[in-house]
């Protein structure tokens, strides 16, 4: 209904106030049609997200995932000293405070800059909802995992700079697990959790190291089994081509970012039973001042050219329930 009457409204627009009589059926071709935006290494403002949220719903899109941590490239430094410092941000409230963990945490979680509150972020969700739009939200391990890193130091992958903001699931998997499910239970449990039953979460698992394949792959499952766990649905960055192994990793009802299809090959995904979100980069990222991607989208090339099953050489059927539909992202990488 609340589509419809945006429907109206652009044929009003384009013709002064004149609208013809009849019937009209108008429907999307993809039921997600979504918009990613990194706030970790920006400072977004409540503000602004509320204005994103009403363009999209003006445009019927109707999935923002939000990527609520990251940091800069800690391999650019050349000492972990300094890769430790590096900026992160992890833009929610939390209860991961310096010295909890009975001492364990070296550094809060919340980044000091801006962040949200628990409240703000479940009001959130559901002013969204009325709109027709699913806020995804986003934490990002076990790589670009800098901000975790900082309150569990003993967590690193290693004390090399690159190994700075990646999660060691070589020698203390346990460990390294507990702590990311337990910053994950804090929002999904509980009378009034901040990320209700009726939320999708995306647990990240991009580009980590291939050192340790096998562990990440079982990182993965484990991870989306345990959100499975509460009832919600899960999302994930495609990277299991790039990260092979024999460690089997669930698809039943996992919705993958397909973002680059060396990293996750379209057609292995789609014969592996995922659920596929075209993202892309290519021709889907936006990230701004960088020179490996694009300051804007080319809406010529979009338009003209472009269809959301349409993922480098592959095409996946367009009617397929596995084919969700696409986002475009919007990265701040240049921190």
């Amino acid at each position: 209904a609340y589509w419809s009457t945006r429907s109206i409204l652009q044929i009003l627009k384009q013709t002064g106030g004149a609208i013809a009589k009849g019937e009209v059926r108008d429907y999307p071709k993809y039921e997600l049609r979504g918009f990613m935006m990194d706030v970790a290494r920006k400072t977004i403002s409540r503000e602004t997200i509320d204005s994103v949220l009403k363009e999209m719903a003006w445009y019927k899109l109707n999935d923002f995932q939000i990527h609520l941590n990251d940091n800069s490239f800690v391999n650019e430094y050349d000492t972990e000293e300094k890769a430790m410092k590096g900026y992160s941000g992890f833009r929610l409230e939390s209860d991961v405070k310096k010295g909890g963990n009975n001492g364990l945490n070296q550094a809060d979680l919340t980044s000091k800059d801006l962040f949200y509150t628990k409240d703000e972020f479940r009001n959130l969700i559901l002013e969204a909802r009325k709109k027709g739009i699913d806020i995804v939200p986003e934490f990002d391990t076990p790589a670009h995992s800098l901000a975790f890193t900082k309150v569990r130091p003993d967590l690193r992958f290693n004390t090399t700079p690159k190994g700075c903001d990646h999660l060691n699931l070589h020698e203390k998997y346990n460990e390294t697990f507990e702590f990311i499910t337990s910053v994950w239970d804090e929002y999904l449990t509980g009378e009034k959790p901040v990320f209700d039953a009726d939320t999708t979460v995306n647990i990240g698992t991009d580009e980590y190291d291939g050192t340790y394949a096998e562990q990440f792959r079982k990182y993965t499952d484990d991870m989306l089994s345990h959100i499975q766990d509460t009832g919600r649905s899960v999302r994930l960055w495609g990277s299991l081509s790039q990260r092979d192994g024999q460690t089997p990793v669930r698809s039943e009802d996992v919705q993958m970012n397909i973002w680059n299809t060396t990293w996750a090959v379209p057609k292995d995904m789609y014969e592996a039973g995922y659920d596929m979100i075209n993202m892309e980069d290519s021709v889907l990222y936006i990230v701004p001042g960088a020179e490996y991607y694009h300051d804007y989208l080319d809406a010529k090339y979009l338009y003209e050219n472009w269809e959301a099953n349409k993922m480098g050489g592959t095409v996946i059927p367009a009617g397929s329930d596995q084919m969700l539909g696409a986002s475009f992202a919007l990265w701040n990488d240049k921190v």
